[in-house]
């Protein structure tokens, strides 16, 4: 005769380990395509409309179209290059001798840049950083960023996207390069925004191809 006991306690060991997997947070990189915050691929293009400031009209809105035209392999890691500079990655006027910004995702999905040679943590896709401000270096120049939020929603041209990271991230000696940018899963960046500018990035096409 089967002792019932040990059925109910086989049962809720059961249910116990599946709502534990379950719980678990899942690696972006390794878990399915629809969870990496930044896809790098080669033709992955997004793009952004924005105003820019001419003293014939004024504000006047223009888009530009962001892409992944190339990589490099440097100690047996890809990088990535765009043919523009997005708009929330450094330029040479933060950061000296920078003409193109490379970039590569780690194991864990966060995004690093090639500076010289050398890697600097750039976004940190990880929850369990939300709220907590972040200081360290990119060569010389102080870098400060923080994860805001994790699930909010944001509508844009495209659509509307859910469960973004919205991450801060600015040079606290260089006024006006704080900004907000959000990452939906699956998309990458949906929208920037430099409150001090008050400029709008805000994507209004892209094209993302699975690896």
């Amino acid at each position: 005769m089967i002792d019932s006991s040990k059925i109910v306690f086989v049962t809720a060991s059961l249910i116990l380990v599946i709502i534990i997997a379950c719980c678990k947070k899942r690696n972006p990189i390794e878990s399915n395509f629809s969870e990496n915050y930044f896809p790098l691929q080669i033709g992955n293009e997004w793009t952004f409309e924005f105003p820019i400031w001419t003293p014939s009209s004024g504000d006047t809105l223009v888009t530009v179209d962001y892409k992944i035209i190339t990589t490099k392999k440097v100690n047996g890691k890809t990088y990535y290059c765009f043919n523009y500079g997005m708009p929330f990655f450094p330029d040479n006027w933060i950061i000296e001798s920078i003409d193109s910004v490379f970039i590569r995702q780690n194991e864990k999905g966060d995004i690093l840049l090639l500076i010289d040679g050398s890697e600097w943590l750039y976004f940190d896709f990880d929850a369990s950083m939300l709220d907590s401000l972040v200081r360290q270096k990119i060569k010389n120049a102080n870098y400060f960023h923080q994860i805001e939020s994790i699930n909010d929603t944001v509508v844009t041209p495209v659509g509307l996207f859910n469960n973004y990271f919205k991450i801060l991230t600015y040079f606290p000696d260089i006024i006006g390069t704080e900004h907000y940018t959000w990452f939906s899963p699956g998309y990458g960046p949906v929208k920037i925004y430099y409150p001090e500018l008050n400029v709008t990035y805000q994507l209004v096409g892209n094209i993302i191809q699975n690896n």
